[in-house]
C-alpha cells in the first residue's frame, strides 16, 4: 500500500521555569490562554496544520525550565528540528537563559557534525519575548530583544525582512514549520550559515491569528499587528488613556481578534459606554464584525446594554445585521433572555418576523427558553405565531418539545382552534415525557388519535448539528446532542401509543453510546497495561446508597473485580446486599458509565425511605463519609440521596461536620456529588447537595433537556449542572426480569460522578510516566473549583446558566486535545 504520511517535523520549547513556555504551546493546541500553570516536566503536544495550503505534522516538546532538568535538555537540542527560545520581559535572568540556551542548542549540533562527510541542517530558530502586557516592571526592553538578535552573525539571516514583534505564538511556530520547509533541502558549509531564522515577538493574552483589514505605513518600532492586538485589550479593560496612545500611533480600530473581535466589538461586550463613544469618535466601523460573525449590536443585545443598543442605532448599525447563530440583534435579545433589549429594539422598528440562525424567530428563541415575558411582548408586537423555524417546527411545538408548561399555555391561548388540532405539539411534548404539557394539550383539546396521525403526517427535516451541518435523520442515525433548537422529525416507524418507550430508547441509546465507545475502550486497555515503568492509578468512587444485589445479572466477571469495597453501616452485614434495588441500580449506572474506575460501596439505609430517614442512621452517613475519604481514601463521593434541612443531632450539623472533616483531612482533594431533589419548584436544593463543598446535580433528559422536576436554580447563584436523568435503564434486584428505568435526579448523581472519573482518568493517564516523587500538574482537577471548571469545558449551555454535561465534545477528542483541554480547564479554576 502506498504510503500517505504527511511532513512530520519536530520543535522544541526551551525557556527558564515560569516563562510561560507552557502558555504558549496551549495556545496553539486548544487555542486557550492559560495564565497560571504548575511546572512543567515535559510534555509533548502533536498538532496537524497546514502551511502554505500543504498539511504538516508537527510534535512540540514542552520542556521543563528548572535547573534540576538541565540534564535533559542536551537530549532535546540532538533531536530537534526547531526551536523556540522564550524568555520573559520580567525578568532578566531569562532573558540571559536564552542566550545560554542559543549557544548550548549550536554546541549541541556542532558536536553531531564530525567526520569530512558530515553535513548539519540548519536549525530553525523563534526568540519569544512574553508577557509583554503583563502588569509588573519591565527589565528587558524590545531594544535589548533586537540587541540579541543583532549580536550573533549567525541569527542574521532575515532579521530585517522578518520582525513579527506582535504577532502571536502561533503564528511563531508557524513560521518556523515555513521556514524549515523552504529551508529543507540547505546544507551548511564552513563559514555558512548556522542558524536560518530568527522570530522574534511580544505575545500577550489575547494575540492570535488575523487577517490584515488595512495596509498601513509601518511603526518606528512595532509593527501594525501589535498594537493593534494592544488597541482590542486596552478598550476591553476600558483604559482610556492607551487606547488614544495607540489611535495617535495609528492603531485600526477595526482590526480583529479571534478571542475578542475588534476594540469596538469587545467594549460594547462588557458595557463600557464611554469607550465606546471614544472609539466611534475615532472612525470605528459600527458594523464591523466581531466573533462568530456578529456585529456590535448582536454583541449588546446579547447582553442587555439597552444604552449601547440606542448608541450603536443612533450611529448607524444596522439593526437587521445577520449572524450565523443567532440571526439578527432581535433573535440574539430573545435567546438570551434580554427583556429591556427586546423592547428597545421593537421601539426602533426592528422586524419582529426576521428569521435566521438556529431558531427561526425571536418567538421561537423566546419558546425554547421559556421566557413567556419576550414570549408576550412579541405576541403583541404581531409577530407570526405560526411561523416554522430551523426543523420546520412552529414556537408552540419548540415549547412542548423543551417542556416550557407557561409559554406552552400562552401561546395555546393565542390559537383559536376549536377542532384542537395540535398533534405535533404534542407528538413533542410525550416525545420527552412531559406530561403535564400533555395534559396541557389535552385542556384544550388534542386528541390520543393525534399522536398516530402524526408519525405518518410529519415531513421529513434536517437535524442541525451543533457544528453547524445538514444531515438527514433516519433510524440509522446515531443520536446527536446538541444544543440547537429541536427538530420534530419521527425517528421511529413505531405508532407511539407508549410514548414513554420512545424516551427509554433514547436513554439507553445514550448509555450504550458511552458504553461503545473508543475512549472507554482505550482507557480500559490503558490501566491494564503498563506505560513505562509508572501505572497510573485507577480513579476511585465511594457510592452510598442502599448497597448492591452481587447476584443481579449485571454483577458478573470482569465488573465484580472493579469492586474494591464494600462496609454496611445499615446492619454491619459482611457480604453485599441490596433490599431496595436503588443502590444496585445506582452502582451498575456508575460502573457502566465508567468501567475503569474502582468502585467503593458504602450501605447507608435499608431501602428509600431510609435514605431520607434521619436518626441513628444519619451518625452512619457521617462514619460512611469518613470511612471512605480516610480509609478507603477515594477520589469522589456519590451520594442519591438528601434531605429537606440539615439534620441536627445533638446540636450537632453531623454530616456537614464530616463532610467539612474529610475536606480538610485531604487538603481538598476530595470530590462530592449529591442529588438535589426532584419536585421543580416545590422544593428548593436539598442538602447535602446544598453544601458548599459537594456539587449538585439535575436531571436531563437524553437531549440535555432539563426536566420540570429540577429545582430552579438561585438567581443569584452559580451555574448549575445536569445529565441524564430521564426513564434510565440499569440493573435491579437478582429477582426483577431486565432492567429496571428509573427517573431523577438520583439516577443522573451516579452518571454525572461517572463523568467526572472520566476527566479524572484522563488526567491520571495523561501524567502517568511523571516522576513518582512529583505531583500531577492537573491534581486541581480533583478539586471541587477543578471539576466544575472542567464541567465547563465539556457542557453545553442549555437555559440560562443551566449546563448540560454532554461527554461526546470531550471523549471524542484527540489525547493531546483532551490533555491539552484539561490543562486550560485547571489554570481556569477557581
Amino acid at each position: 500500500m502506498a504510503s500517505t504520511s504527511i511532513p512530520y517535523h519536530k520543535l522544541v520549547v526551551l525557556g527558564a521555569g515560569g516563562v510561560g513556555k507552557t502558555a504558549l504551546v496551549i495556545q496553539l493546541v486548544v487555542g486557550a490562554f492559560v495564565a497560571e500553570y504548575d511546572p512543567t516536566i515535559e510534555d509533548s503536544y502533536k498538532k496537524k496544520v497546514h502551511i502554505d495550503h500543504e498539511p504538516c505534522m508537527i510534535d512540540i516538546l514542552d520542556t521543563a525550565g528548572q535547573e534540576e532538568y538541565s540534564a535533559m535538555r542536551e537530549e532535546y537540542m540532538k533531536t530537534g528540528e526547531g526551536f523556540v527560545l522564550v524568555y520573559s520581559v520580567l525578568s532578566r535572568t531569562s532573558f540571559e537563559d536564552v542566550q545560554i540556551f542559543y549557544e548550548q542548542i549550536m554546541r549541541v549540533r556542532a558536536a553531531q557534525s564530525t567526520g569530512p562527510n558530515s553535513i548539519l541542517r540548519s536549525p530553525i530558530i523563534c526568540l519569544v519575548a512574553n508577557k509583554a502586557d503583563s502588569e509588573g516592571e519591565r527589565t528587558v526592553s524590545t531594544s535589548e530583544g533586537f540587541a540579541l538578535a543583532k549580536s550573533s552573525g549567525a541569527l542574521r539571516l532575515m532579521l530585517q525582512q522578518r520582525l513579527a514583534y506582535g504577532h502571536s505564538e502561533k503564528q511563531s511556530i508557524m513560521d518556523a514549520v515555513e521556514e524549515f520547509r523552504k529551508e529543507a533541502n540547505f546544507k551548511s558549509v564552513p563559514g555558512g550559515r548556522r542558524a536560518s531564522l530568527l522570530s522574534f515577538f511580544s505575545w500577550s493574552r489575547s494575540s492570535t491569528p488575523r487577517p490584515q483589514h488595512k495596509a498601513r505605513a509601518p511603526l518606528s518600532i512595532v509593527p501594525q499587528a501589535a498594537v493593534d492586538q494592544l488597541l482590542v485589550q486596552a478598550a476591553r479593560r476600558d483604559d482610556k488613556k492607551t487606547v488614544k496612545q495607540l489611535l495617535d500611533m495609528g492603531a485600526d480600530p477595526d482590526s480583529p481578534s479571534v478571542l475578542d473581535g475588534s476594540a469596538l466589538y469587545a467594549t460594547v461586550s462588557v458595557g463600557h459606554e464611554q469607550m465606546v463613544r471614544l472609539l466611534l469618535k475615532n472612525k470605528a466601523s459600527v458594523n464591523a464584525l466581531g466573533l462568530a460573525d456578529q456585529s456590535c449590536l448582536h454583541a449588546a443585545s446579547l447582553e442587555g446594554h439597552t444604552t449601547l443598543i440606542e448608541l450603536l442605532i443612533d450611529c448607524g448599525a444596522h439593526i437587521e445585521a445577520q449572524s450565523e447563530k443567532y440571526g439578527t440583534p432581535l433573535l440574539a435579545a430573545a435567546a438570551r433572555g434580554q427583556v429591556g433589549a427586546v423592547r428597545t429594539l421593537l421601539q426602533h422598528r426592528a422586524n419582529v418576523n426576521a428569521t435566521g440562525g438556529i431558531y427561526g424567530n425571536a418567538l421561537q428563541a423566546a419558546a425554547w427558553i421559556g421566557n413567556v415575558e419576550i414570549a408576550q411582548i412579541l405576541l403583541n408586537s404581531g409577530i407570526n405565531l405560526h411561523a416554522r423555524g430551523k426543523g420546520n417546527s412552529t414556537a408552540l411545538q419548540i415549547a412542548c418539545w423543551a417542556g416550557k408548561h407557561e409559554v406552552v399555555r400562552l401561546l395555546l391561548l393565542h390559537i383559536h382552534d376549536s377542532k384542537g388540532k395540535y398533534g405535533s405539539p404534542l407528538r413533542a411534548a410525550s416525545a420527552n415525557s412531559h406530561f403535564d404539557v400533555m395534559k396541557l394539550l389535552f385542556e384544550f383539546g388534542a386528541k390520543e388519535e393525534d399522536l398516530a396521525n402524526d408519525v405518518h403526517n410529519m415531513p421529513e427535516h434536517s437535524h442541525v448539528q451543533s457544528d453547524g451541518s445538514n444531515h438527514k435523520r433516519s433510524q440509522s442515525t446515531p443520536m446527536s446532542v446538541t444544543p440547537n433548537p429541536p427538530e420534530l422529525a419521527s425517528q421511529t416507524t413505531r405508532l407511539p401509543d407508549d410514548p414513554v418507550r420512545a424516551v427509554r430508547d433514547k436513554s439507553n441509546q445514550w448509555l450504550n453510546r458511552i458504553a461503545e465507545s473508543d475512549f472507554n475502550r482505550d482507557v480500559v486497555l490503558a490501566y491494564s497495561s503498563k506505560r513505562g515503568s509508572i501505572k497510573a492509578e485507577r480513579v476511585k468512587v465511594a457510592v452510598l446508597d442502599t448497597g448492591y444485589d452481587p447476584d443481579a445479572s449485571f454483577f458478573d466477571r470482569p465488573r465484580t473485580d472493579r469492586i474494591k469495597g464494600w462496609k454496611d453501616w445499615a446492619d454491619g452485614s459482611e457480604i453485599s446486599v441490596d433490599e431496595s434495588g436503588h443502590g444496585t441500580h445506582v452502582v451498575s449506572l456508575l460502573m457502566k458509565v465508567a468501567p475503569y474506575a474502582d468502585v467503593y460501596v458504602a450501605r447507608v439505609a435499608r431501602n428509600v425511605d431510609g435514605l431520607g430517614g434521619a436518626g441513628e442512621s444519619i451518625a452512619k452517613r457521617r462514619q460512611a463519609i469518613l470511612w471512605a475519604a480516610t480509609e478507603w481514601r477515594v477520589d469522589m463521593i456519590s451520594m442519591s440521596f438528601g434531605f429537606d434541612k440539615e439534620i441536627i443531632v445533638n446540636g450537632e450539623p453531623v454530616i456537614s461536620n464530616a463532610i467539612n472533616e474529610a475536606v480538610l483531612k485531604r487538603w481538598g482533594y476530595i470530590l462530592f456529588f449529591a442529588a438535589v431533589a426532584n419536585y421543580g419548584g416545590n422544593q428548593k436544593e436539598m442538602f447535602p447537595a446544598c453544601h458548599h463543598s459537594v456539587i449538585p446535580i439535575r436531571g436531563t433528559n437524553a437531549l440535555g433537556v432539563f426536566q420540570d422536576y429540577n429545582p430552579p436554580p438561585d438567581p443569584n447563584g452559580p451555574a448549575v449542572f445536569g445529565t441524564l436523568g430521564v426513564e434510565v435503564p440499569a440493573a435491579w434486584l437478582s429477582t426483577h426480569d431486565g432492567l429496571a428505568y428509573k427517573s431523577g435526579t438520583s439516577v443522573a448523581t451516579p452518571i454525572a460522578a461517572g463523568i467526572a472519573a472520566m476527566v479524572l482518568s484522563c488526567a491520571s493517564l495523561s501524567y502517568a510516566d511523571r516522576v513518582p516523587s512529583t505531583p500531577n500538574p492537573l491534581r486541581h482537577l480533583w478539586m471541587k473549583g477543578g471539576m466544575l471548571s472542567a464541567f465547563h469545558y465539556i457542557s453545553t449551555c442549555m437555559e440560562p446558566r443551566c449546563f448540560y454535561m454532554s461527554p461526546w465534545t470531550f471523549i471524542q477528542k484527540s489525547d493531546e486535545e483532551r490533555k491539552a483541554l484539561l490543562i486550560v480547564a485547571t489554570a481556569n479554576a477557581r
